[in-house]
């Protein structure tokens, strides 16, 4: 691709040189020179379009690939990551399950507390009214 860009360059460069060339051989009065003009005016927005192009490829080209030792320790780290944040997953599931446990647990005590306080209470407004008669 570098070089099809090159060549387009080489080719729009020809073109640019051709057309100025033809424009100071022709009068302006003549019939060429409009068109000529507006050649000119087309090459010059090839060449801007063909630069906008080569600096957005540009963003996208790597120089060179990386090496297979490289690539194999990229690799690895990226694995060593995958088990990293598998573990941390296991790890954040049982938390969440020991929570829901602790939760179940806490809300079971709370209704036999609940139980036990309405049931002295009934006791108590019992005794409350055997001791008025």
């Amino acid at each position: 691709m570098k070089q099809q860009i090159h060549e387009m360059s080489v080719v729009i460069s020809g073109m640019e040189a051709r057309v100025r060339e033809r424009q100071r051989q022709t009068v302006k009065g003549s019939a060429d020179y409009p068109l000529l003009r507006e050649m000119s005016h087309n090459v010059i927005s090839l060449r801007s379009i063909l630069d906008e192009v080569i600096g957005l490829l540009s963003l996208f080209w790597l120089d060179k690939l990386p090496s297979k030792e490289e690539y194999i320790s990229l690799r690895q780290k990226v694995i060593a990551q995958e088990h990293m944040i598998e573990n941390a997953l296991r790890r954040l599931e049982a938390t969440n399950k020991l929570k829901e446990g602790m939760e179940m647990t806490i809300i079971h005590q709370l209704t036999k507390t609940h139980e036990v306080l309405n049931l002295a209470k009934s006791n108590l407004e019992q005794k409350t009214r055997q001791a008025r008669y």
